[in-house]
């Protein structure tokens, strides 16, 4: 027996009315999901992009900080150490990527960023990394580190300024930029349930590395990074250390042009760590790629970077190579008390070719009965 209300007999009866059955065909063809489908799935791409470009918005992130429609006049709330001595190699810093000609990689001029409540966490942060270089990112804590990767990674928006990588703005054509970003946050991006190797698997096919070079770069970071005897251990059961390794590889692999690492030898033993260190090097030979890493740990930065930069309070307040802010700003002093009285000359001339053999500039300030005062 014909069924009139095709598959709707078997609604409930409160909705088998004579208008919904007239409305609506017996039988409905497969191409009016396809074609819905279609038009709800464009729908909710133009929904997203929508809301993508409000979030990256720099007025609107301003004003919603600011709660002025004038951003030249922001009420912000300052830290309570606004003011201090700021390097002019800083100035010269902002000069350098002024120029027309410069190529660096990343980019980033007058960063600043206002929370939602007002607080400023970011005031005119300016630096550049060349193509080949590693940028050592310093400061305590609290001093705007995370706060400067979060933005260079695209995790958070920045309220004004300029960032650019590769030459692109971030919050234009974003995701063409970071398909050649490798980036390892402070909190390890991990499933419990998957291996060491599922992991650099999956990261390795994400970034387009073709199928037949990966088991070969899953090996060589498995040694570089000494994670062999976990290859198959699941991410849940590795200790901290291991985990941030393992962070470490999933940013490397795939050789990204641009790295960004946030704290990544945290928690990793000190022997752990030096082979760490080599594998951050190691990706950077013959490569040209630029690399941001923060740290809390000075020899790490030293072991590692060919240019440093040092945050405090928000600001930028120097920057430079390591030689160069040695020379600058590690000037201390060594008191030698003796027990000899009477003329120092003597001593102090043996004690000087004694420390020039060990530092690389020495001057005696004064010497008296008491002792001899060096500047090193």
């Amino acid at each position: 027996m014909n069924n009139p209300l095709g598959i709707y007999a078997y609604f409930p009866e409160s909705y088998r009315t004579p208008i919904l059955a007239q409305a609506l065909p017996e039988r409905i063809n497969c191409w009016f999901y396809i074609l819905f489908m279609i038009v709800f799935g464009t729908i909710c791409l133009i929904l997203a992009m929508f809301l993508e470009n409000k979030k990256y918005n720099l007025k609107s992130t301003l004003i919603q900080a600011t709660g002025s429609r004038n951003p030249s006049v922001p009420s912000i709330k300052f830290s309570q150490q606004t003011h201090f001595l700021v390097d002019e190699e800083v100035t010269k810093e902002k000069e350098r990527l002024r120029n027309k000609q410069n190529n660096d990689l990343i980019k980033v001029m007058d960063l600043q960023k206002v929370y939602p409540n007002g607080y400023q966490a970011l005031h005119d942060v300016s630096f550049g990394v060349e193509e080949g270089q590693i940028f050592g990112l310093l400061g305590p804590n609290g001093a705007g580190k995370s706060t400067t990767f979060n933005i260079l990674s695209a995790v958070i928006p920045r309220s004004s300024g300029s960032v650019k990588l590769l030459n692109r703005e971030i919050d234009q054509g974003i995701y063409e930029v970071f398909d050649q970003v490798g980036v390892c946050p402070q909190i390890n991006p991990l499933w419990n349930e998957l291996t060491t190797v599922d992991h650099l698997k999956v990261i390795a096919q994400m970034k387009g590395v073709d199928t037949e070079d990966i088991p070969t770069l899953i090996d060589y970071f498995l040694n570089a990074l000494e994670l062999k005897k976990f290859a198959k251990t699941k991410a849940g059961g590795l200790s901290g250390g291991n985990k941030r390794k393992l962070c470490v590889a999933m940013c490397l692999i795939g050789a990204p042009k641009i790295q960004f690492l946030d704290e990544p030898s945290t928690g990793v033993d000190p022997i752990a760590r030096k082979y760490l260190w080599n594998c951050l090097k190691e990706s950077m030979k013959g490569r040209k790629g630029s690399m941001i890493l923060t740290t809390h740990y000075m020899q790490e930065a030293e072991s590692i970077s060919n240019k440093l930069g040092i945050i405090i309070n928000g600001t930028m307040s120097c920057v430079g190579t390591l030689p160069d802010l040695k020379r600058r700003f590690g000037e201390y002093t060594i008191q030698i008390k003796t027990n000899q009285s009477g003329n120092t000359n003597e001593l102090s001339s043996e004690i000087e070719q004694t420390l020039k053999g060990i530092l690389p500039e020495v001057r005696n300030v004064s010497s008296t009965d008491e002792g001899i005062l060096y500047k090193v």
